[in-house]
Order: C-alpha cells, then sequence, then structure tokens
C-alpha cells in the first residue's frame, strides 16, 4: 500500500512527530466476508498494537535513550513522517484460505494528537503554577479524538496462488 502525501507542503505528520500519532488501520476479508487480517485497530485502553504501520519519530534525549517529552528530544533516532509530495510504502503479508478467489482490503489513514497515555503523561507534567482546572477547566484528560485523513476499500483477485495477491 502507498500513502501519498499530495498536498501538505510539510512533512505529515509535522512538529511533534513523536508524539503524534498517524497509521493506517488495515481490514482484509475474504470473498464470504471472514476476516482474514487486521491491523492498526485501537485497543480498549485507546493503545495501538505491536503490528501497526505508524508514520512517525521516535525520540531520543541527549544521552541517546528513548524520549517522548518535547523539552528532552533532542534528536529522532527514526524518522517515518511523509514528505511533501513524496510517499511511503506498507507492505502487509497474509495467508488466504485455500480456495479465495477475491479479497476486500479495507484501509484508513488515520491520525490523533498522542497516545492517550502520552496525553495524560504530558499533563501532569504541567509545571505546578499553572492550574489546568482553574485555568482552562480542564480536569481529566479528555478521550483524543481520532481523524480519519483517508479512507478506501477495494475488492481484489487473488491470483499467482494461495498467498500471493495481484
Amino acid at each position: 500500500m502507498r500513502v501519498k502525501n499530495i498536498r501538505a507542503g510539510h512533512n505529515l505528520p509535522t512538529s511533534l512527530t513523536n508524539v503524534r500519532q498517524m497509521w493506517l488501520e488495515v481490514s482484509m476479508k475474504d470473498e464470504h466476508g471472514r476476516q482474514i487480517m487486521t491491523s492498526g485497530q485501537i485497543g480498549k485502553d485507546g493503545s495501538l498494537p505491536a503490528n501497526v504501520r505508524k508514520f512517525n519519530s521516535d525520540g531520543m534525549g541527549s544521552d541517546m535513550h528513548f524520549a517522548i517529552d518535547p523539552w528532552v528530544v533532542t534528536a529522532f533516532s527514526s524518522h517515518e513522517t511523509i514528505p511533501p509530495k513524496g510517499y511511503k510504502d506498507a507492505y502487509f503479508g497474509v495467508n488466504l484460505p485455500k480456495g479465495s478467489k477475491k479479497v476486500t482490503v479495507e484501509v484508513k489513514l488515520r491520525y490523533r494528537q498522542a497516545d492517550q497515555k502520552v496525553a495524560e503523561a504530558l499533563l501532569k507534567a504541567v509545571p505546578k503554577d499553572i492550574d489546568l482546572a482553574r485555568d482552562y477547566g480542564v480536569t481529566k484528560v479528555p478521550e483524543l479524538p481520532v481523524v480519519d485523513m483517508a479512507h478506501k476499500r477495494s475488492v481484489v483477485a487473488a491470483k499467482l496462488g494461495p498467498n500471493l495477491l495481484k
């Protein structure tokens, strides 16, 4: 799957790329509606699964260890954002049930400001002289919304054997 950045004049996502989350949610079903594969579905606790294809950066502090706090990050250990007029490819292996002739592939490019737990941790780190409840009416971190940036559904034929889609 190819994810293109055709409109933004900057990388996607931009700014706090180690905090912001942009990922693919993928679902594949055979011609009988049976689920073959999923990736990127948000868990009940708001987390993303380990097998998700994300487009972001991993921050490091000056000690060269993982860091997420924006005021600690000095460099990136990986940078997987999508450049302007550029693209990133995502690959998913699928074992099709024997005899499958068609597969319905549904893909969503999803975005949210941060992982829910990260947002909660960052708000706990607000300096003590700032009273979020008094100044902003914030008593708890709301559930961060997820925005579907793009959505595509395609039916593809299984060709070249039971495990290859063309």
